[in-house]
This record gives C-alpha cells, sequence and structure tokens, in this order.
C-alpha cells in the first residue's frame, strides 16, 4: 500500500517506516512472493529506485535506505545481494525489531511471529437478568459490564 507509493514515488524514509510497520504487523508477509514491477509501475521503476539507493548509500549508510535495497533486490529477483543488504541494515538495530530479523525471515531462518494487532481489552459479561436464564439457543444471557438491565 503506502509504503510501496512512497518507494515508487523516491519518498524513502516514508517508504521504509511504511514497510517495516506493515511487515511488523504481519511477518507472515514476507514469505509471499511480491511483484515488485507491478507494485513499482514497472520494471525501470525498480531499476531506477535501486540505482539511487545505491548512490545514497555511498554518502550515508542508512539503515532504512539498506533496507529498502535489500527488500528490492529479494523481492526484484536479486536473492543473494538481497539478503546481504538486509543483514547490513540489521546490524545495530534494536533487538527484537523487524529491521533486526527481516533478512532471517525471508530467508526462513526464523519463523515469522504471530501478527502484532493492537491490543483489545476482553469484554467482560455478566448475566443479563441477574439469574443467569439461557436464551433460546441454550447460552446463559449475558450483556456487557455495567450495562444495566
Amino acid at each position: 500500500g503506502k509504503g510501496h507509493a512512497a518507494l515508487a514515488s523516491g519518498d524513502y524514509q516514508s517508504a521504509a517506516v511504511y514497510l517495516l510497520r506493515g511487515f511488523e504487523r504481519f511477518p507472515a508477509l514476507t514469505r509471499f512472493k511480491i511483484d515488485l514491477e507491478s507494485l513499482l509501475g514497472g520494471g525501470e521503476i525498480v531499476d531506477i529506485r535501486r540505482a539511487d539507493l545505491m548512490r545514497l548509500l555511498q554518502a550515508n549508510d542508512d539503515p532504512r535506505l539498506r533496507f529498502l535495497l535489500g527488500y528490492l533486490e529479494v523481492y526484484g529477483g536479486h536473492r543473494e545481494s538481497g539478503l546481504e543488504h538486509l543483514r547490513a541494515a540489521a546490524d545495530g538495530a534494536p533487538f527484537g525489531s523487524i529491521l533486526r530479523r527481516f533478512a532471517d525471515m525471508v530467508a526462513g531462518e526464523e519463523p515469522p511471529p504471530p501478527p502484532s494487532l493492537p491490543a483489545t481489552p476482553p469484554r467482560e459479561t455478566i448475566p443479563a437478568t441477574g439469574d443467569g436464564a439461557p436464551d433460546a439457543a441454550g447460552r446463559p444471557e449475558t450483556r456487557p459490564a455495567g450495562v444495566e438491565p
């Protein structure tokens, strides 16, 4: 979504944030085959972005830019060099972060963890009538806590 649009337009910092956030939230996506040419608007865009990232990395070895270059290469058909860039991006990243684990997840060396969905507090229920009488399906009647009959 937003990460690929930002990457296609050359907004690299936003692209890194959106892509890493997406993979952090849904890590199983690391196992999907991604058609970057289609997502970014063609093979020429992929090549332009790769060349641009390589040029930027010569001046400043930013881990997020290195991640993007690795991402483009892994999913653009240059798996081995892409994994090297992803591993270089992981160096110095906080332990347990998606940036630190991404290369191993893509390589299949680390299983993706379960999705990190936003926490939702459990819904408490209490008997609706106070007597716990079952409903028509035989389930006890319940209502959210704090709701009066």
